[in-house]
């Protein structure tokens, strides 16, 4: 037997949810109405995954995001500078130390992308309000990182971004709000 709010065990005598708070029919009678709850949706069923997948995500990302940024970063001061007399601004010896430059942005890229990853997943562990936006949106960036950002933003997308699943999601957050 579970609360039609929440979705959270109940006793046989219960007349108020433990977790949420929603007052049931009545002492006894309560707990076997709220049995009678419709079937979970689309975000209670998938919300745990998708925020385990999101962490993992994040941090496979910041180890490569790490090695850019601090490799690049100092591998500019190892790369020998060629002196070539005067020419155009993209000569010979502007190439080596333009790549460490621009390995070392994608690096810090990286790590940000890793770390709102990590940000999105524990969010949605926790039902936080936010969580949902943040998660749609990393999952639209995501779809250009083929295959497996692809196919986690399309999950995320199939997850989250239906209106049932916006509302859906309000009401754990709500939940959640209600608990702390």
């Amino acid at each position: 037997m579970y609360c039609n709010q929440c979705g959270a065990p109940l006793a046989p005598d219960e007349s108020v949810c433990p977790r949420c708070g929603h007052a049931l029919v009545a002492p006894g009678v309560g707990a076997r109405a709220a049995s009678l709850a419709p079937p979970e949706g689309r975000v209670r069923r998938h919300r745990k995954l998708l925020a385990v997948l999101w962490i993992v995500r994040g941090a496979l990302l910041l180890p490569g995001g790490l090695f850019l940024w601090f490799g690049m970063a100092h591998a500019r001061f190892m790369v020998p500078r060629i002196a070539v007399g005067p020419g155009p601004f993209w000569g010979p010896s502007t190439f080596p130390a333009l790549v460490p430059s621009l390995l070392g942005a994608i690096g810090i890229g990286l790590l940000i992308m890793g770390g709102l990853s990590i940000l999105a997943g524990v969010a949605l562990l926790q039902s936080e309000s936010w969580a949902r936006i943040l998660a749609i949106v990393l999952g639209i960036l995501e779809l250009v990182s083929i295959p497996f950002g692809t196919a986690l933003g399309i999950y995320t997308l199939w997850v989250l971004l239906p209106a049932d699943s916006e509302s859906e999601f309000r009401t754990l957050a709500a939940a959640r709000g209600a608990r702390a």
